[in-house]
């Protein structure tokens, strides 16, 4: 059987393709125009059926998290339903979901799934559904309903929708779109000479008790006293560091909170696995429980987290890095304050734009850096990254 578009993706580019699109092949020519991004193709057709037949169905097909998979990869629920509204019953339907699998660099797998009747194989560029049963006049098929899973091995960004349709070709009821969006991995923020810092306040440096160990990096103030640090806890930095400090401070403060694409997090984090990418909360963040990050392998792949208000870790909550993730590589940017819980784990630059306090017993593997106001930590162990 003949599909549409059946034109290979090695094709050299066509003298009537907009400038700046690359070849252009099944994935790439689905309407009017070109995308240079993967797509996903449905075609639905019975053969030796009348058209008044097949050419009715209706396809309903979605996939909506497609449209969300962050730099390392993600999956989507992926639903499939076809309605037969005509008064001609149709045979056996076939329906095609290209793989995403135009890009180097991009695998993906179909899995876990309600079948109903449908059944489903898969070759290197299609997953192919069969609804066995056929359609009476009317009447709507079971619905599929499985996990579309995607790995970028490749941290780059794609984005861009497909359409599905009846093959030959049909216009109506029987096209669908589905978009597809990812982010790349973002780069990793710079930080100049705050890089050597652990601590950056602008007001004051207060440290609480006696038993803050404080390793690999320096203190510094920008105009206010330092508290209760002795010289075996922690190094100073010269007034020049400092100022180099704070205006790197700023530059990275402004960089972080400019990164994206961003994906939408939870305002509770507790219990997430975040793989790299750029994170958004349009309001305060909390941590109560525990947080992973994951590297996928990549051990320069960057997490950046980014809050329009405050940021609080509650007491005794944690983070987790797996797979090549490093605190390193993981920034924390908030316009309001950042609340580091007793006896929590905490691993990454904060870069805040209000006061930082960290509380009795904390472990930091990374800095704690703001311009604005003052930090206050009590009895910590901090440890650059």
């Amino acid at each position: 059987m003949t599909r549409p578009f059946d034109q290979s993706p090695d094709a050299p580019e066509s003298a009537d393709a907009p400038r700046g699109f690359g070849p252009i092949g099944r994935r790439a020519v689905l309407t009017t125009a070109a995308w240079s991004v993967p797509v996903i193709a449905l075609a639905v057709a019975s053969p030796a059926m009348a058209a008044s037949g097949p050419s009715a169905v209706q396809i309903a097909a979605t996939a909506d998290n497609l449209g969300s998979i962050p730099s390392g990869g993600g999956s989507s629920p992926f639903t499939l339903q076809l309605t037969n509204p005509s008064a001609v019953a149709t045979g056996p339907l076939s329906v095609w979901v290209s793989r995403l699998t135009g890009f180097s660099g991009l695998t993906d797998d179909m899995g876990p799934a309600t079948m109903g009747g449908w059944s489903m194989t898969a070759d290197a560029n299609d997953f192919v559904f069969v609804f066995g049963a056929g359609l009476a006049a009317g009447a709507s098929s079971d619905l599929y309903s499985g996990t579309w899973t995607v790995t970028k091995g490749v941290q780059a960004a794609y984005s861009g929708s497909s359409t599905a349709q009846l093959s030959p070709q049909t216009a109506g009821s029987n096209a669908v779109s589905l978009p597809f969006v990812t982010t790349a991995s973002p780069g990793s923020i710079a930080l100049g000479e705050a890089a050597s810092y652990l601590i950056l306040a602008k007001g004051a440096l207060t440290v609480v008790g006696t038993a803050s160990k404080l390793n690999g990096g320096l203190v510094g103030v920008e105009n206010g006293p330092y508290t209760n640090i002795p010289p075996v806890v922690a190094v100073k930095g010269t007034s020049a560091q400092n100022a180099q400090a704070k205006t790197d401070t700023e530059s990275a403060y402004a960089a972080a909170r400019a990164a994206g694409p961003a994906t939408l997090v939870a305002a509770q984090m507790g219990g997430l696995t975040l793989s790299p990418g750029v994170y958004h909360q349009t309001a305060a963040l909390g941590l109560t429980g525990t947080l992973k990050f994951d590297a996928l392998g990549d051990p320069t792949a960057s997490f950046i987290i980014q809050s329009d208000g405050a940021i609080t870790t509650a007491a005794a909550s944690s983070m987790i890095l797996k797979n090549g993730a490093s605190a390193a590589n993981i920034f924390w940017v908030s316009v309001g304050a950042v609340d580091i819980g007793g006896v929590a784990t905490f691993y990454g630059t904060a870069l805040s734009g209000a006061a930082i306090t960290v509380g009795e017993g904390a472990t930091v593997v990374g800095r704690l850096l703001t311009t604005i106001a003052d930090v206050t930590i009590s009895n910590v162990t901090a440890t650059a990254p």
